[in-house]
Parts: C-alpha cells; sequence; structure tokens
C-alpha cells in the first residue's frame, strides 16, 4: 500500500515538474531551451495551461463532437530572434481514424520576449487545418519596422493547408509584431 501510494506521489510531481516546465508563466534560460521545451511537451498527458491549444474538435457524422488532442509535439522550430524578442513555431498532429474523422493540424506562433535574463511568453496565435491533406506551417517573408521606425522586426506567412478528396485550399494569413503582440496584416 506504501509503495503505490509513494508512487503515485512521484508520478504526480513528475507531471507537475513537467508541466511547470512549459507554461504561459514559464520563464527560459534561451529561445533555445524554449524551443526544446516545446518540442518534448506532452499535451495529452501534461497538465499544463498550453495542453488545450493542442486540441481540436472532431465530428463523428454529426453533433456531438469530440475534442481530441495531440499526443505530442511533431516539431518546434525557432523562426526568428534578436536581443529582446523571438518567434517560435510549434506544429502537432492530433489523432485521428475512421472512428473520429478527418486528420488534422494544429500550429502555434509563440513570441517570447526576453526581460533582464529570462524568455517569456507574451503572445501566441493558433492555427488549425482539418482535412486530408491537413497542414500548417510558418516562414518569414519580411521585414518591418516597429512602431518607433528604429528596429527591423518580421513579417511571418502561416499557411494552411486544408481538405482533401478533390476539394482541397489554402489559406494564407501574414503578420507582424505590433507592441508586444502579433497582429495579422490587413489589407489598407
Amino acid at each position: 500500500m506504501r509503495t503505490a501510494f509513494l508512487a503515485l506521489i512521484i508520478s504526480a510531481l513528475v507531471q507537475r515538474t513537467a508541466a511547470d516546465g512549459f507554461a504561459r508563466s514559464s520563464t527560459f534560460e534561451s529561445v533555445e531551451s524554449f524551443a526544446t521545451a516545446a518540442s518534448q511537451f506532452l499535451p495529452r498527458t501534461t497538465k499544463s495551461d498550453l495542453s488545450r491549444l493542442f486540441m481540436v474538435r472532431i465530428r463523428e457524422g454529426g453533433p456531438p463532437s469530440t475534442l481530441v488532442t495531440a499526443p505530442a509535439i511533431e516539431s518546434s522550430s525557432a523562426l526568428w530572434s534578436n536581443e529582446s524578442s523571438a518567434l517560435v513555431f510549434v506544429t502537432a498532429i492530433p489523432p485521428s481514424d475512421d472512428e473520429l474523422g478527418l486528420p488534422s493540424a494544429v500550429g502555434i506562433m509563440f513570441l517570447l520576449n526576453r526581460h533582464k535574463t529570462k524568455w517569456h511568453i507574451i503572445d501566441l496565435k493558433r492555427f488549425t487545418a482539418v482535412g486530408k491533406y491537413a497542414n500548417v506551417s510558418a516562414e518569414i517573408s519580411g521585414e518591418g519596422r516597429d512602431g518607433s521606425g528604429f528596429h527591423d522586426l518580421p513579417v511571418f506567412t502561416v499557411t494552411e493547408t486544408q481538405g482533401g478528396r478533390g476539394v482541397n485550399w489554402t489559406l494564407r494569413a501574414t503578420y507582424h509584431m505590433d507592441a508586444f503582440r502579433l497582429k495579422r496584416l490587413e489589407l489598407e
């Protein structure tokens, strides 16, 4: 009985430590340590405020629907960084099969900011794609200036590929950093 209880406590502490390692309030030594923590994150089994970002709603032939969480992270890469800010794009593929519905993909763009010596999340955007060819990707597509006109900041484009079986489409949106936020560029 004591062994089982001790094992349960140790398991809870390990899970809590893992969740503390990758949560909205976590701090990181470097952009690389953030990307590493993200790549090791297990959204389905880790109790973290970021786990729900990797969920998708799957319809099983009609209402009601089921929430499905990705078991692991597929990729995590730093797209851009300077001495005070960074963009890291993380992707995951929630499970799907004939019982649950169509394949899906989730991508999260994290905006990190360095305060003193630690990096932390200050904003994020979530992107999803559904269908046989579901895919979410991001790339740096240009440079812009911040409000002061002194700092070169990235402009990035996110691509969502959706659909399948003869009806495919691709959606693209371009974003930039504006006052510590990720903001979609609109046509004027």
